[in-house]
């Protein structure tokens, strides 16, 4: 039992060690178990009385009170000083970047105005060169416009002076000119109309000449178709006279013979009856044909009339239909009603059936209610007994749960303490690389600072390169040839024979770079055009382009060849590009010589195509009267020392570009300086970090190590605490089996329930059922109802619609004989129309006949007309028969009285030809003795006419000659006064040009003046920012007033770094007063720690001896059979003296671990724990010396 007792305190005191192990890790002291006070050691103070105990734990709790109170204070010094030192650490962080960026700004601000300096001194040198060609310009055009007013002038004193002598030479004025072109006017307008008069006459009399021929020749035509109209005519009447003559013998001989025939032949005379009786029957059949038709139209007549009777019984018919069918649909609503009312009787049976049905649901329903209840009741028994279940069933699980807690916890532990392990491993790793970080971080320090030093060099070298450009370009070729070591190249222009058309170096001249740089393009053109032909590429010499560039310059002016070289040379002036250049050159002259072979005329073509050429230069100018003169000079010297396109083209382009791009170089090394100066900061930057990386390392190691020591006294703690809760889970587990037998039962009771319940609602449920019977039925009625309502709707609407009046209507009986009625009047009416329909059927057969017998008839007069026909037939071959000749004098008879009408119609046809021949023959007789009239004096008019015109005619001429000779005269001085007036308007507008010109030149000289004044400025302004320094202005300040705004960023950055440096001190002061806080802190943690050993010491001796007292009591009261109880009530009773070390376990286990900054006090769990450990340590070394 002791061994138990021991076994069971030992776990208590451990758990609370292993909660209080977690929270006192940061106590510098540990109370080791070898300073606890030694039993053999106490036991002569075992005399000592419990009041001397209770003292020294007084006392104890007011020292750890005091201790607790001091470390506190000295957490809450600590938590201000490093809230502090933040902040400090804030704002110097923040003065920091504030003071790199006015460095920044400052250095920009630096670059910028050198920057702008240059820039400004580039739009200088660019408007003094644009100023000085436009001077340039404008005296070419003062020179050229007075020129033009010089001629102006000379050429308006000249006209002047022809005028002069004009006016004096002539008198003339434009009025006499007018009145002479007046008269001269008139003259013309009176011959031409004499003229005129004279054509006219001599047209009219010729027309009367040809017109008294044509009617001498028409007068004969004309008598002779008079007398051969008076002889047809003559003719004719005889011919009518013979003609009648011959008719009436003819005529007599057929009557007599006719007369003869029929007096002496009964046959013809039968014949003859036969034809007369043939006559009458086809008189008669046409009659009977008329009739006939006559009959047809009364038929059709009467059939009309039926017709139209039939149409009007229709009506009827349609109207006693519509009569019918009103009253039928009336019977049909009445039956539709009748329908309805039965309907709706069968709906009320129907409800009735329904309610009785729930009624009986609804008794149904309230015995389910009670069972319902029963059901309730036993439930909640069943419920209380299951919550009794559950509440221990979760007190297992919370066993369970919390055994599962503990092996959590336990494991948590062994984890901790491997993790504490692994990060103790991972601190002296971290500690390492920082170490190497910081080695790595001096390293790029110190290649940064020589980077510095490097770019401070080539930034040094830059700015000197960069202000010796202007000098260099304005040595244009010269330039170039001197770095070449070109000496050849420099003795051209040395040659004084034309050295005055040469600047060197000036924006228009050949040397120029910006021209010498366009010259590569036209000789890449020429190479092109070589190419093309076979021909080798021409390299490029120093001295051909100093030769091309010298002739071209004098050429522009002397506007021909030098022949100062021994070269060939091509030249032109004015064009603008090389395919322009060329195009003359090469492509014209081939043209032309390839159509007339003149080599002579296309010297340039051969020039460029020679094969013996080997080198080449070329120069261009915008100078001379053209504008812009082009040069291009060959040898077929030593290619020696030549460059092709290629090589030539970079040489010169590497110069070129080094002069060009001096200043953007400058630029580029004074950025590199500024990234040198950067990346050292950045490095320093770097190193600083390291380097407070590294000492945060090693301060991390030291944390680390105290931690895996404190994880392996937890993971002890865990193991006791983990079995502990394993045995309350074997407790719980049995009154879990006692709560289920409960729960069983109660669950018994509540599923008998259920089942009375279950059978009352199937009953309930079989009633339900049955509503669908009586419910389906009282549907299915009220369907019924519902169709039946609508097809009474529906025979209502029907019968209005028809044209029913009613509103009450009749019962179906009723109805029924009001149909059967309008039934009889219907058929009565369908009985009339068929009847009238009967009738017309049989006058349509009636017609049908009489169209028959017409078509009878028709073939009747047909036939008849046959007969009459075979009569006369007949007739004549009889009439034939008996004489031959009595035919043939019919048919001389009938001719001759042919002939004779024939004959009259000619007589007649004649005599009017005869009459017309004699009227037109009259008529130009007349004609022509007018004609004859006309013609006399048409002749007089005509000789009349030729004396005016005449006349006319030399009046005109006279008017002509004074006319002409005054035009002349006046011609002359209005030519004289036109060429006056030109050239006075000339004078003026060379005049305005010239003064124009000269202004402009005025205006140029001064702009150039003004250019020139602001290129110094700007070129003075530019070398003064050129020698600015952002480091020099830290140490002194600017006194250029062009730059001393400058001083402002630089005042900036010198403030800004002041309170950067100020806030450093003062974060560095307030990191100081958190290591020293920390110290206290450190120092009050010991102190307290030692006062709370020292409590726990005072608490477990006075709970020894307190347990002693009371153990010596009990034995001496109790027998020995009653060990165990005693024992049990000792440990109830030592739980109730050591109340105050349970509550301090209590506050321990309902708290939860403190972190960093938590208001919770950490020494109330610490005192637990090692008041726990040294009682338990005292507790056993006494059972020990007990035994």
């Amino acid at each position: 039992m002791k061994k138990n007792t021991i076994k069971k305190f030992t776990t208590s005191a451990t758990a609370a060690a292993v909660i209080s192990s977690s929270l006192i890790a940061g106590i510098g002291t540990v109370v080791q178990a070898d300073e606890l006070p030694d039993s053999n050691e106490k036991a002569d103070q075992k005399t000592q009385k419990a009041v001397s105990k209770k003292e020294m734990l007084d006392a104890a709790k007011k020292r750890q009170a005091e201790t607790q109170k001091a470390e506190d204070q000295a957490k809450a010094d600590y938590d201000q000083a490093a809230a502090k030192a933040d902040a400090a650490k804030k704002a110097a962080d923040d003065a920091a970047k504030e003071a790199d960026s006015a460095v920044t700004d400052a250095q920009e601000a630096f670059a910028a105005a050198k920057k702008t300096a240059a820039e400004n001194e580039q739009k200088a040198q660019k408007s003094y060169d644009t100023s000085a060609a436009d001077r340039l310009a404008a005296e070419d055009a003062v020179r050229l416009a007075n020129a033009a007013y010089q001629q102006a002038a000379a050429e308006k004193q000249a006209a002047e002076k022809a005028m002069r002598e004009a006016e004096d030479r002539i008198s003339v004025t434009g009025a006499d000119v007018t009145a002479k072109k007046n008269t001269l006017d008139s003259a013309q307008a009176e011959l031409s109309e004499k003229q005129k008069a004279a054509e006219d006459a001599q047209t009219a009399l010729d027309q009367l000449k040809a017109d008294i021929n044509s009617s001498d020749e028409k007068i004969a035509e004309l008598n002779t178709k008079l007398q051969e109209a008076k002889s047809a005519l003559d003719a004719s009447r005889q011919k009518v006279t013979t003609a009648q003559q011959a008719y009436l013998d003819a005529q007599n001989s057929y009557n007599q013979a006719k007369a003869d025939a029929e007096a002496g032949s009964a046959e013809l005379s039968a014949a003859q009856k036969k034809v007369e009786d043939a006559q009458t029957a086809l008189d008669e059949a046409k009659q009977n044909q008329e009739r006939l038709n006559s009959t047809l139209a009364a038929a059709q007549q009467e059939l009309t009339e039926l017709e139209n009777q039939i149409s009007e019984a229709s009506s009827e018919l349609e109207r006693a239909d519509l009569e019918k069918r009103i009253v039928q649909a009336q019977y049909q609503v009445a039956v539709a009603q009748e329908e309805l009312t039965a309907a709706n009787a069968d709906v009320a049976a129907k409800q009735s059936d329904l309610d009785a049905a729930n009624a009986r649901v609804t008794e149904l329903e309230a015995i389910l209610n009670e069972k319902q209840t029963a059901v309730n009741e036993t439930n909640t028994l069943y419920l209380q007994a299951q919550d009794a279940y559950n509440t221990a069933n979760t007190e297992k699980d919370a066993a369970v749960q919390q055994q599962t807690e503990m092996e959590t916890a336990y494991n948590n532990a062994v984890t901790l303490k491997n993790n504490a392990t692994q990060l103790q491993e991972d601190a002296e790793t971290a500690l390492t690389a920082a170490q190497t970080q910081v080695s790595s971080a001096q390293a790029a320090y110190n290649a940064a600072k020589t980077a510095l030093q490097d770019a401070q060099a080539a930034y040094d070298t830059a700015k000197a390169a960069a202000s010796s450009v202007s000098e260099q370009i304005a040595k244009g070729s010269s330039g170039f040839f001197e770095e070449n070591g070109s000496t050849s190249a420099l003795q051209v222009f040395q040659d004084e024979a034309y050295s005055q058309y040469t600047h060197m170096g000036e924006a228009k001249d050949a040397t120029s770079l910006e021209n010498m740089k366009s010259t590569l393009d036209y000789i890449k053109k020429c190479n092109d055009l070589r190419k093309l032909n076979g021909r080798s590429e021409l390299l490029i010499t120093d001295y051909m382009m100093a030769v091309a560039q010298y002739d071209t310059n004098a050429s522009a002016y002397t506007m021909n060849h030098l022949a100062h070289f021994a070269v060939g040379e091509n030249l032109a002036w004015g064009y603008t590009t090389p395919d322009s250049v060329f195009g003359g050159w090469y492509d014209q002259e081939k043209e032309q010589y390839e159509k007339d072979g003149n080599a002579a005329a296309a010297g340039h073509y051969f020039n460029i195509i020679n094969a013996g050429y080997k080198v080449t230069g070329f120069a261009l100018n915008q100078y001379g009267s053209y504008g812009r003169t082009f040069g291009q000079t060959f040898s077929s010297g030593t290619s020696q020392g030549g460059y092709t396109l290629k090589e030539y083209t970079a040489k010169f382009m590497a110069y070129y570009n080094r002069l060009m791009e001096a200043p953007t170089l400058e630029e580029a090394a004074k950025a590199k300086l500024d990234e040198a100066k950067e990346t050292l900061e950045q490095a320093r930057l770097v190193l600083d970090t390291a380097q407070a990386n590294e000492r945060a390392a090693s301060e991390q190691l030291d944390q680390r190590k105290q931690e895996t020591a404190d994880a392996t006294a937890a993971e002890t703690a865990a193991k006791n605490n983990l079995d502990a809760a394993k045995a309350s889970v074997t407790e719980k587990t049995a009154q879990v089996q006692t709560a289920e037998e409960a729960m069983t039962t109660a669950q018994t009771n509540w599923e008998n329930a259920k089942a009375e319940v279950s059978q009352a609602s199937d009953q309930l449920n079989d009633a339900r059922e049955a509503l669908s019977g009586p419910s389906a039925s009282l549907q299915e009625a009220q369907q019924n109802a519902a169709a039946k309502e609508t097809a009474f709707n529906s025979a209502k609407e029907n019968y209005y619609t028809l044209g029913g009046t009613v509103t009450e209507f009749p019962s179906k009986d009723q109805a029924q004989e009001s149909y059967t009625a309008a039934q009889t009047r219907y058929n009565e009416k369908l009985a009339a129309k068929e009847a009238l329909e009967q009738q017309k059927t049989a006058k349509e057969t009636e017609i049908a006949g009489i169209n028959t017998e017409i078509e009878n008839a028709a073939s009747v007069v047909a036939q008849k007309s046959s007969d009459l026909t075979t009569a006369q037939e007949e007739r004549n071959t009889i009439e034939a028969s008996i004489s031959e000749n009595l035919t043939t004098l019919r048919q001389t008879m009938e001719q001759k009285a042919a002939e004779y009408t024939t004959s009259q119609e000619e007589e007649q046809a004649a005599s009017t030809a005869c009459d017309q021949a004699q009227n037109a023959y009259n008529a130009e007789i007349s004609n022509k003795e007018q004609l004859d009239a006309d013609k006399t004096t048409a002749e007089q008019l005509v000789q009349d006419s030729l004396a005016a015109a005449t006349a006319a005619a030399a009046a005109k001429d006279t008017a002509q000659a004074d006319y002409d000779q005054a035009k002349a005269d006046y011609n002359v001085l209005v030519d004289a006064r036109k060429a006056l007036e030109d050239a006075q308007a000339e004078e003026s507008t060379a005049k305005e040009a010239y003064d124009t010109a000269q202004a402009a030149l005025d205006t140029a000289t001064t702009d150039l003046q003004n250019a020139q004044n602001a290129l110094l400025a700007a070129t003075d302004l530019s070398q003064r920012a050129g020698n600015l320094s952002y480091e020099d202005t830290l140490e002194n300040e600017i006194t250029d007033t062009d730059f001393t705004y400058l001083n402002a960023s630089v005042e900036k950055v010198r403030e800004l770094k002041a309170a950067a440096q100020n806030a450093a001190d003062a974060y560095n002061t307030a990191y100081q007063a958190v290591l020293d806080a920390e110290a206290v802190l450190k120092e009050a943690k010991k102190e307290n720690a030692e006062a709370i050993a020292q409590l726990a010491i005072a608490q477990a001796e006075y709970d020894a001896e307190a347990k002693d007292t009371e153990n010596k009591d009990t034995e001496t009261k109790k027998p020995e059979a009653k060990k165990d109880t005693t024992d049990t009530t000792v440990v109830k009773k030592t739980d109730k003296q050591s109340a105050p070390a349970a509550d301090c376990r209590k506050t321990a286990s309902a708290n939860t671990t403190p972190k960093t900054g938590d208001s919770s006090s950490p020494f109330a769990f610490a005192l637990a724990g090692i008041a726990s450990v040294y009682a338990g340590l005292v507790s056993y070394r006494k059972k020990r010396k007990d035994v």
